[in-house]
Order: C-alpha cells, then structure tokens, then sequence
C-alpha cells in the first residue's frame, strides 16, 4: 500500500511546486509589463557602461533584470535601503542584498543551491580572466541563486570578450546588454515573444 502512496504524494507536492513555479512567472512578466508602462522600455539583461559612459559589456555598474524589477515585485523597501546604482554590482555596499534570496526568483522544484560565488561562475563560463581588472573586487563575491534567466538570444556569451570598446553586446533575444527595447521592437507581439524560462 505505501508502494502506491508515496508516488501520489510526491506527483501531489510537484503539482503544487509547479503551480508556485507558474505563479512566480506570472508575476515576473507583470513586473516586466509594469516596468515598461512606466519607462516604456523593458529593462536590459544588464547594464554596462566604461569609465567615459560608453556601452561596456563587461563594465560597471552591472545590474541586471532581476534588480530593475525590484519595486514591480513589492521589494521596494529592499531596493531603496540596499541598493545604490551609482554604485556598480560588486562594490562591497552591495553584499548582503547581493546574497538575499527571494522566493519569487526561485522555482520550488529547483534542487540547485541557494547561493554561489561569482568567481565559480566565471570560471564555469571562461570569463574569470575578464573580470580581474582592479575595478572588479569580486574575490568572494556570493550571490542568491535565481531559477529564472531572461532570453538572451541564439548568440554565444562567451563572444562577449570579442565585442569593441563603445560596442553593445547584442543579441536576438528580448534582453541583452544594454537593450532596454520598447514595445514596439517585438513585431510578432508580446504574446509571442519568449522573455523568461526556467
């Protein structure tokens, strides 16, 4: 008998898990439609400028979707007291809303861990020698994992490295490195247009 049982509990808690999970999306997309009726834009994957305010993929400040939401999500109050985006993403200030975790970036069913170091990313994605200028104090830098990434597009991130000083990183996604695109730039509509995926 509890050889019948558990299955069903355990398709039962996944049921609910996806229904949160659903849920999470949902409101991600509304804080993505609030944000542009509020600018008109959607916000970029992330932002980067270099010292003389020229497109720098791998620039300051670095602030990417999930913070530009921030006060779409009800997490106001959170980014007026943690954040300063005059201030790039790694900048010491920054480190304990950099490693807050917040349920709504994060997919029940996700078994990945809660947080990770910056420098094992890196590592991961061959771009640990691009961040060791003395600019970038990320030595320990930990950040709370997010289930759900904004689409970037068919294009390679490690091209990244290969982009001219001046040069946005494109790509044919909704969000990349300084995109910020209106509405009217998805031609196929927002109904058919792929922003997030877990």
């Amino acid at each position: 008998m509890a050889s019948l049982i558990l299955p069903a509990v355990n398709m039962a808690r996944e049921s609910g898990r996806r229904v949160s999970c659903v849920n999470n999306q949902k409101q991600i997309g509304l804080a993505l439609h609030g944000y542009c009726e509020a600018r008109q834009v959607f916000p970029a994957a992330w932002v980067g400028f270099d010292k003389d305010n020229r497109p720098a993929p791998l620039g300051p400040t670095g602030w990417g979707w999930g913070a530009a939401l921030l006060p779409y999500l009800e997490q106001l109050t959170l980014q007026e007291q943690w954040i300063d985006y005059s201030k790039q993403v790694c900048h010491s200030d920054h480190r304990r809303v950099l490693n807050f975790p917040l349920k709504i970036f994060v997919c029940p069913s996700d078994r990945s861990e809660e947080k990770f170091f910056l420098d094992s990313f890196l590592m991961l994605t061959n771009h640990l020698h691009d961040y060791s200028h003395a600019d970038h104090h990320h030595d320990d830098m930990e950040f709370a994992f997010c289930s759900y990434v904004a689409s970037f597009g068919s294009s390679d991130l490690s091209e990244v490295v290969n982009v001219l000083p001046g040069e946005k990183f494109k790509s044919n996604g909704a969000f990349y490195h300084n995109s910020f695109l209106p509405v009217a730039n998805f031609t196929d509509g927002l109904g058919n247009t792929l922003f997030d995926c877990d």
